[in-house]
């Protein structure tokens, strides 16, 4: 069991190593050697700011907090700031069977990460939630994705993960990124997950128009999960993409400005079946080429 509680967001600041190249601020001893099959208990990381050294160069460090297959671990409250490696992660390797367990990152400012600002590897019933993320894409990163939950192993799982509430503005960063990914990465238990009422903002049309996101909610190799009541805005590709799934439920999603570059689709379905769309409002389609909506080998 280990809490490491700061004074506040403003009051505890604690800096990335400047000579490491392996692992970032904290992390589990699951994590320590690779691969990362272990398993940690009753981890909480809280109230304070995590911040970059000032050398690093973005990937040189691999995560500001890395907890592993942990159960009843908790990331709260924690300001991430210029970061430049990976923001918050939970789940390792599951060649042992071994997985992240009722886990959470919320309320957390994401600020300036380096590549991927937080996710899920192979875990069930965690949460992603209430969650600021501002400036994307550190100074001479790639497209990143935001929220990326994806298992790297077929003996990884993914269920019951829940990204719901976020706030993701791409607006002051840097690249063109991808919002919230939740998909297989060739695991075969990928289900019961849920995205819902996030705001992604992905440019303005102020002067120039800008679009800093590509994709929205990207779902991909599901079953029985859900996409519902999310705002998506200025995404120059799918706004909501879902892909090679079963049983899933769209609804209540706002899509405003997606799709936008030539015949890319703002809401996109594909090889998707013995799944529902309903409610769900397309709002200023940005070029003539652009589609609504498709649907394509799906019933």
């Amino acid at each position: 069991d280990t809490r490491v509680v700061g004074a506040g967001m403003t009051r505890t600041i604690v800096r990335e190593s400047q000579t490491a190249t392996y692992i970032g601020i904290f992390y589990a001893d699951s994590v320590a050697a690779n691969p990362f099959d272990g398993k940690n208990y009753n981890i909480e990381v809280s109230d304070l700011t995590l911040q970059t050294s000032g050398s690093r160069a973005i990937d040189q460090v691999q995560s500001a907090i890395h907890l592993g297959n942990c159960t009843n671990g908790h990331i709260r409250r924690v300001y991430f700031d210029t970061t430049a490696g990976f923001g918050a992660i939970f789940g390792g390797f599951g060649t042992d069977g071994n997985y992240a367990d009722g886990c959470s990152i919320t309320d957390c400012v994401f600020d300036d990460v380096g590549t991927q600002n937080c996710g899920v590897l192979n875990g069930k019933d965690c949460l992603i939630a209430n969650n600021i993320f501002i400036n994307i894409g550190l100074t001479g990163s790639q497209g990143i994705t935001v929220i990326d939950c994806e298992p790297n192993d077929f003996t990884d799982i993914l269920e019951g993960i829940q990204v719901v509430n976020n706030i993701i503005d791409c607006r002051g960063g840097t690249g063109f990124h991808y919002a919230i990914t939740v998909q297989s990465g060739g695991a075969e238990n990928v289900r019961n997950n849920r995205v819902a009422d996030n705001i992604m903002i992905g440019g303005e049309n102020t002067g120039a128009l800008t679009k800093k996101l590509v994709s929205g909610v990207s779902l991909v190799a599901n079953e029985s999960s859900v996409v519902e009541d999310n705002f998506v805005t200025f995404c120059s590709q799918s706004g909501i993409n879902i892909r090679n799934c079963v049983n899933i439920s769209t609804s209540g999603n706002t899509l405003q400005m997606c799709g936008a570059e030539g015949s890319v689709v703002g809401f996109g379905c594909i090889a998707t079946f013995n799944s529902w769309f309903t409610d769900n409002l397309m709002e200023e389609v940005a070029t003539a080429g652009s589609q609504d909506f498709t649907i394509t080998e799906s019933e």
